[in-house]
């Protein structure tokens, strides 16, 4: 069917039915109006055509692992777990609160 303005039309009951075969149609063709009870709903239109991205600075595909290998320094243990030293103050904490009674 064809609205007066020239665009196909398709039926919301046509387009449940038939939907793969349906987008097939409007990426042919351009857009279709959707329409429910003789009652324009909706307009389906093609996708617009990608441009060319343009080209990064970056063209290789690297790992993000090792970018800053160089620029930073590590000083200190970065290794050993810090819980000692938390369960160490949470302990104090606990028999200060004990001893005043809260």
């Amino acid at each position: 069917m064809t609205s007066q303005c020239g665009v196909k039309t398709t039926t919301a009951t046509e387009l449940r039915l038939g939907l793969r075969a349906f987008l097939d149609k409007v990426a042919r063709t351009g857009e279709r109006i959707i329409t429910k009870r003789d009652r324009p709903i909706a307009v389906l239109v093609q996708y617009p055509a990608q441009p060319e991205k343009a080209k990064s600075h970056r063209t290789d595909k690297r790992s993000a692992f090792g970018v800053l290998k160089g620029q930073i320094e590590i000083t200190g243990d970065i290794v050993s777990p810090v819980y000692a030293e938390w369960a160490q103050d949470i302990d104090a904490e606990l028999k200060r609160r004990r001893g005043r009674g809260d």
